[in-house]
């Protein structure tokens, strides 16, 4: 059997009901089957992969990434999927790589999960939660931001995915595409994540919202089974 080429880069600032949490983590090893070696990076000790902890330095997009490139620099794969503590997968996410080395890619069949329905916005997610980076590349876009900001900012918020900002970085705009799995990954909704609790603006577009989804199932169920 050949060595893996990904790498599961787990970062979470612990703000999740641990039990929650440990669900969600045991759906991820479920789903991948242990196929992969598994990086986490918290702010609280968790025993998941090789666990990195930084202490409790507080929830942030300025943190978030922060913690992402310290796993980055213990990944030994060419490639990392990026796990969100908030977030189920499909098998066939873990399939997906991105057109070269220097390309970023993400998973467009990503819906919010809440306590009713299934939703996205107008808008695709495009968060890391849905990411396949190649590890290089990952680090060489993160290092220049930390160099200009070596402490966090007031205004935190353009530490976002590579190819959004980076010019504000002094670099070049990352290269990023994306794919779309058959069965989509969920992004669960609650008060506590790094987004908080996402406005969903009537959700006047039926496409928009869904009571249920292929293989997950009713909405209101899947949240009892994690949230209850």
């Amino acid at each position: 059997m050949s060595k893996p080429d990904l790498t599961l880069l787990y970062c979470t600032a612990n703000t999740m009901p641990d039990e929650v949490a440990e669900k969600i983590r045991q759906n991820l090893l479920e789903v991948t089957k242990n196929q992969y070696p598994i990086i986490s990076v918290s702010q609280k000790p968790i025993n998941f992969g090789v666990n990195i902890c930084v202490g409790e330095i507080g929830k942030s997009c300025y943190n978030f990434f922060k913690q992402m490139l310290l796993g980055a620099k213990h990944v030994k794969t060419a490639y990392i999927a990026h796990i969100d503590d908030d977030t189920l997968y499909v098998p066939e996410h873990f399939q997906h790589r991105p057109s070269s080395l220097n390309a970023f890619t993400w998973n467009s069949n990503s819906w919010i999960g809440g306590d009713k329905l299934y939703w996205h916005p107008q808008e695709d997610l495009s968060g890391m939660f849905c990411h396949i980076s190649p590890t290089q590349a990952l680090i060489d876009n993160l290092t220049p931001r930390f160099m200009k900001f070596p402490t966090q900012p007031r205004d935190d918020h353009h530490f976002g995915e590579p190819g959004k900002f980076d010019s504000e970085f002094g670099i070049q705009n990352a290269r990023v595409g994306k794919f779309a799995t058959k069965l989509p990954l969920i992004s669960f909704e609650y008060r506590g994540s790094l987004n908080g609790k996402r406005k969903r603006f009537g959700l006047t577009d039926p496409n928009s919202y869904k009571y249920e989804l292929e293989y997950f199932g009713s909405a209101k169920e899947l949240y009892h089974k994690y949230w209850s």
